[in-house]
């Protein structure tokens, strides 16, 4: 049930986004740059919530932009490709992953960022067996 609205989500975001994206497209940039952009830019988020810098947030959005806007890309320009999806699932975990670093780090409740953790672990086989049906 999830994934159907969130494919309804996808579709109304490629309709809104369709026409930029193809004129970035044209002028060299391709989905995977996106995709690679959005890993420091999510870790340099996640690093400054914890330590201080009103960049924090700022960052992380720029981040959740940037991780919708590789695979709207991709769509639009017909250009999705099997190691564009592997590298945005890689770099989702590994921003979920330093973010729980970052709670446990900073004093939270260590069940918590186990739980935490847990839950990513559960979200991205659920992903995985999704993606794996689908084909």
């Amino acid at each position: 049930m999830v994934y159907k609205r969130l494919k309804i989500v996808k579709k109304q975001i490629d309709r809104v986004c369709k026409i930029p994206l193809i004129k970035l497209h044209r002028l060299g940039v391709k989905p995977i740059y996106i995709t690679y952009l959005s890993l420091p830019v999510g870790l340099f988020g996640v690093v400054s919530l914890f330590t201080g810098p009103a960049w924090g947030p700022i960052f992380v959005f720029l981040y959740l932009i940037l991780d919708v806007l590789d695979g709207t890309m991709a769509r639009v320009t017909d250009t999705v490709s099997e190691y564009g999806g592997k590298i945005d699932f890689i770099f989702d975990r590994i921003i979920a992953i330093s973010f729980l670093i970052g709670l446990y780090l900073s004093g939270i409740e260590p069940a918590f960022a186990i739980f935490a953790g847990l839950m990513i672990v559960i979200v991205s086989l659920d992903e995985l067996k999704f993606k794996t049906k689908k084909h």
